[in-house]
């Protein structure tokens, strides 16, 4: 009993220790969204503000123009990731129901993908959506967004789908049912935890996307909020509270999306490490 409650301890310790190095960024980044860049100069980073700044936020919102940055990053995120589930899931759904001769080498060349660094496909990406003149658009970037992200939602999704009683879809198939009814309403309908795990990773990893828009946007009025934040960061002279404020902004969505779909998440994570 008394080694088991050593051990319990010494998970507890570990975890909170964890935990206080992921919170440390967070708390230095509210502290210093707060602070006047007098403070910073004179205080550093780790002090507490002499006096709470609460105009920094309405600052880098308004004259930053944060907001309309805000505003095209919620287009292209909820744009890529409505596409890529549209895409995704019936792809996902025929790799695991409809075995043909090839499918399994198909399947390959889609998660070839994860394997290709993205510097590497950086120049021939600019010349192709340069020679379809969908440089310096939403769709463009949107599709770009959508395409690297589709071949992790396949595997995501084909694994969850792979483990779904196939006795459902034959008992479905006796009834009359087609392929199409069977996706919609037995699979679909299953795929809760895998979706809600999708749908969290890609939303993080588009709102958080700087390459791609660095390469292909160059209109600031179509720029996302990434690219509003770098130019906070001067070559002479950095605004670390405008800065910190606007990290803060960016970081209210994808939190907002964990937190709707925490239940989930685990859940469907490791369903899509385990199964296939």
């Amino acid at each position: 009993m008394k080694k088991n409650k050593i051990h319990q301890l010494f998970i507890v310790v570990f975890a909170v220790l964890i935990a206080a190095v992921w919170l440390l960024p967070m708390v230095m980044g509210l502290m210093n969204s707060v602070k006047t860049m007098e403070d910073i100069y004179t205080g550093g980073f780790l002090s507490f503000p002499r006096r709470i700044a609460i105009e920094n936020y309405a600052d880098v919102w308004y004259k930053s123009h944060l907001g309309e940055y805000f505003k095209n990053s919620m287009l292209i995120t909820i744009s890529a990731v409505i596409l890529i589930l549209t895409l995704a899931c019936p792809a996902a759904y025929g790799f695991a129901r409809n075995t043909f001769r090839g499918s399994s080498f198909i399947f390959m060349i889609f998660l070839s993908g994860l394997a290709i660094p993205l510097t590497i496909v950086l120049i021939p990406l600019y010349q192709l959506m340069d020679s379809f003149g969908l440089l310096d658009s939403y769709f463009g970037i949107i599709i770009v967004e959508a395409s690297y992200c589709l071949a992790f939602s396949i595997f995501i999704m084909r694994n969850f789908f792979r483990g779904v009683p196939s006795s459902l879809a034959d008992a479905a198939t006796v009834d009359g049912c087609s392929q199409w009814g069977i996706f919609l309403r037995i699979y679909l309908p299953l795929a809760k935890p895998a979706l809600g795990a999708l749908i969290v990773l890609t939303v993080t990893w588009i709102w958080n996307s700087f390459l791609f828009p660095l390469i292909l946007i160059y209109s600031k009025n179509k720029k996302p909020i990434t690219l509003g934040l770098a130019q906070l960061h001067g070559e002479h002279i950095s605004f670390w509270n405008l800065q910190m404020a606007g990290a803060v902004i960016a970081s209210i969505v994808p939190l907002a999306i964990f937190l709707a779909f925490q239940k989930y998440f685990a859940r469907g994570l490791m369903t899509g490490a385990v199964k296939g």
